[in-house]
């Protein structure tokens, strides 16, 4: 039971993480770039995963910093 909990809270300070950095991008205005390249994310990947920030030309980040 306990090992349910921290893998639930890992993935809710994930997600909550997730959020926190697309609403940073959003105020910067930066929301929607790739962080490898800077390219534009095409907006299927956007729609999939709010939360991308890569393009499909470079893997997902693995570790975001965060804010």
């Amino acid at each position: 039971m306990a090992d349910e909990f921290h893998a639930d809270l890992e993935q809710s300070e994930k997600l909550l993480n997730d959020v926190d950095r697309v609403l940073h991008a959003l105020d910067a205005g930066t929301y929607g770039s790739c962080e490898a390249c800077g390219e534009p994310i095409d907006q299927q990947r956007l729609d999939a995963d709010p939360c991308a920030t890569t393009c499909v030309a470079h893997p997902q980040l693995s570790e975001q910093p965060s804010l």
